[in-house]
């Protein structure tokens, strides 16, 4: 509900930072998550974005949010269990 209720701050917030796209993954992808849940985020950065700005894009989300965000950037590679996790689940945003 918090990220539907903020959906267009989120995204504004995203492009400012070279985020290109956000899909939504974990427990709130799945209708599964509680008041301790966190907020778990598949992203795709754009080629121009600054390297820092998955971290300065979720330190900023948390604080708007009001809630921990975890963000998984789309890009990486390899066998990484957790992006092919998020890969295979996320909705979108």
């Amino acid at each position: 509900m918090v990220l539907h209720r903020n959906r267009r701050h989120i995204l504004d917030l995203a492009s400012r930072h070279g985020i290109a796209g956000i899909r939504v993954f974990g427990s709130v992808a799945s209708g599964l998550d509680n008041h301790d849940s966190d907020i778990d985020l598949l992203v795709t950065i754009s080629d121009h974005a600054d390297p820092f700005a998955p971290i300065d894009f979720t330190s900023e989300l948390a604080r708007l949010l009001g809630t921990p965000v975890d963000v998984v950037a789309d890009h990486q590679i390899g066998g990484d269990r957790l992006v092919e996790y998020a890969r295979e689940t996320a909705i979108p945003l």
